[in-house]
């Protein structure tokens, strides 16, 4: 999904085409689940195709995910995961890890019934290494239910 830029002449608050760059406008209460640890849902009911939320946190490459210690907020950008392939020219993978630096996306835990769906957006650049993750809507989500993809 490629967004509007600053080289648009269109109009930045009103553009159909500027989803991500809006910022959260859905409530969420984070909560501690049953075995997963923290968990997040929504306060309000969530309509298919809606955009939720953006995945936020550092870039880096796998091989330095493999260093960490904790892996629990990594999103992987290859295709061992529920994405993409996001190789560069000298094979390198990257991911996204929110641990030291993150938003209340981290939060959404996996699920094997997911209720979002990843979608890369691409906004200031083309790069196809490097996406922002944007969660939205695979089905409409019920006040309460938790979040998962």
């Amino acid at each position: 999904l490629f967004e509007c830029n600053p080289a648009c002449d269109c109009n930045r608050i009103t553009c159909n085409n500027r989803v991500i760059q809006h910022g959260l406008t859905q409530r969420f209460q984070l909560f501690r689940t049953e075995g997963k640890g923290w968990g997040l849902r929504t306060l309000r009911l969530i309509l298919k195709g809606t955009y939720v939320c953006e995945y936020v946190g550092e870039i880096i490459s796998d091989s330095e995910a493999d260093h960490r210690e904790d892996d629990s907020y990594l999103f992987d950008l290859d295709n061992r995961s529920i994405l993409f392939h996001m190789d560069t020219q000298d094979g390198e993978t990257y991911c996204i890890d929110a641990r030291r630096y993150g938003n209340i996306a981290r939060f959404i835990n996996h699920s094997c019934a997911p209720n979002l769906l990843p979608v890369r957006v691409f906004v200031e650049h083309q790069d196809l290494h490097f996406p922002r993750i944007a969660f939205f809507a695979n089905r409409d989500i019920e006040a309460d239910e938790e979040l998962g993809y």
